[in-house]
């Protein structure tokens, strides 16, 4: 059986395009899954400080530098029979040095061969750029690299030597898949293949138990994700602050000012909650909001939680961005505090009077019919197909319900 190594984020951080592809390929593949080796330059702050020691701590465990765990999930598409094994690795976050770049990458080669049995063929998979420097030092058969995001316009990230060793890698690898049409024409003429991000359709469905933290009385516009630059907070102030019969609510982590759209009455600030649960916040709101301001990281970007919206069925509002193409159709797109707050109003009208209970659970069966042959299990099909190896047979059928109820 072929080992599969990957090169991502801290594994059970977020739930990352890579874990969901890797968390369904693991049945055919035996997994060893190497946790972030970082792609910015620390700072001197308290969050930088904590994070370090935390993986100093994980990687001093009884194993050595490098501590491994064999995990079994919990994914019902998955019984998992083949081994997984997480590795913690030690490297020094300073990119742009030459020596540490050396030292990095010996250390890895060191700690990572004796988690690879020499009669397996090993696949590379590297959704990171910045560890290049074991391409071609495993005995790898195969070298995939898998880009979700533009690097190059990522906040916090070391952009100089990353952007760098990004074209080392697009040099190196034998496969390259990319999550947006924007990163397939940013790397042309290097030939990729777009693996759009796909949706878990049996854990995001209408219908659920409300949680008991949404605010009552008003309808609710949501969002969840990381509330930073990239949000157009000034926006979503004026449509707060000028639509005080709606009320708002945003789950995520805080890195930018929210100050002001916190401070007004008929906002929640919920911070961040696990990805399992949030089917049930989207059950609870009215509308699904994706206010994002205009950036190279939001151009290139294909947020996951769109097709995760349109999975539970609720009308989506969101501001213009390229990874709209192809659902512009069922999304209400904005491009101003006037425009937010009237489609706010005619959604309210359209689907949630009095009388229009039967022509919204034909919209909400419209939104979710729309994105559940896009599931994460059929993306990983497209995936494997192009691995070295595959055995694949028909496509698989996806068996995600439809879940709709009177609660959607």
């Amino acid at each position: 059986m072929t080992m599969l190594v990957v090169f991502g984020e801290d594994w059970g951080r977020h739930p990352s395009s890579t874990q969901h592809l890797i968390s369904i390929l693991r049945n055919d593949y035996d997994v060893l899954w190497v946790n972030s080796i970082g792609l910015r330059r620390p700072k001197f702050r308290l969050a930088d400080f904590i994070r370090v020691v935390q993986k100093i701590a994980y990687s001093m465990g009884k194993q050595g530098l490098s501590k491994a765990c064999t995990v079994r999930g919990e994914d019902k598409q998955s019984d998992h029979r083949n081994r997984f094994t997480i590795v913690q690795p030690l490297v020094l976050p300073f990119f742009s040095v030459g020596i540490c770049r050396l030292l990095n990458g010996l250390l890895l080669q060191h700690r990572l061969r004796k988690y690879l049995p020499s009669e397996q063929k090993v696949v590379l998979w590297l959704s990171l750029p910045s560890a290049v420097d074991v391409v071609g030092k495993l005995g790898e058969s195969h070298v995939v690299y898998y880009c979700g995001d533009d690097f190059s316009a990522l906040a916090g990230v070391d952009h100089n030597p990353i952007s760098s060793m990004e074209q080392e890698l697009l040099a190196k690898a034998d496969t390259v898949l990319v999550a947006s049409e924007a990163l397939r024409k940013k790397f042309a003429p290097r030939y990729s293949v777009v693996i759009p991000h796909g949706v878990d359709v049996s854990l995001f469905k209408p219908g659920l138990r409300l949680p008991e933290d949404l605010p009552k009385g008003k309808p609710i516009a949501g969002f969840y994700g990381a509330l930073a630059d990239w949000i157009d907070v000034e926006l979503l102030t004026k449509v707060a602050r000028d639509c005080q019969s709606w009320n708002f609510v945003l789950i995520g982590p805080v890195s930018t000012d929210i100050a002001p759209l916190a401070a007004l009455d008929n906002v929640t600030i919920l911070g961040a909650k696990r990805h399992q649960d949030l089917p049930a916040y989207v059950s609870g709101w009215q509308v699904s909001l994706l206010p994002f301001r205009s950036c190279p990281q939001i151009k290139a970007c294909n947020p996951l939680k769109l097709r995760e919206y349109l999975a539970v069925g609720k009308p989506v509002i969101a501001t213009d961005f390229p990874a709209l193409d192809g659902y512009r159709d069922c999304v209400n797109i904005v491009d101003s505090a006037e425009s937010f707050v009237t489609a706010l109003r005619e959604i309210n009208a359209r689907e949630y009077a009095p009388d229009c209970a039967p022509q919204h659970r034909k919209n909400v069966m419209t939104r979710r019919t729309r994105v559940l042959s896009e599931s994460w299990l059929m993306r990983a099909h497209e995936v494997q197909r192009l691995l070295p190896e595959s055995r694949l047979g028909p496509d698989p059928v996806e068996t995600g319900s439809m879940g709709l109820s009177d609660q959607a």
